[in-house]
């Protein structure tokens, strides 16, 4: 997750590059809610989330503890 299009891009066509699947989002807010439907809708979790530091609203250290706090209370990790 990044809040940045170009840093989004390059990161978006290294994993293309690889084959490696993947979501993307620009805020810690929609990736909150990409956790939280995943955990709703009893979808396997992501095996990997790259988050930017330094993002408006929600930085990515704030996303991070919300989304282990999130795991912890569905006893996910």
């Amino acid at each position: 997750m990044d809040d940045e299009p170009i840093n989004v891009f390059v990161a978006e066509e290294l994993l293309k590059l690889h084959k490696i699947s993947y979501e993307s989002c620009n805020s810690g807010l929609k990736a909150l809610k990409m956790v939280k439907d995943r955990i709703k809708n009893s979808v396997p979790l992501y095996k990997l989330i790259f988050m930017d530091y330094s993002m408006p609203i929600l930085d990515g250290l704030e996303t991070s503890v919300k989304i282990r706090k999130l795991c912890k209370k569905a006893k996910i990790a």
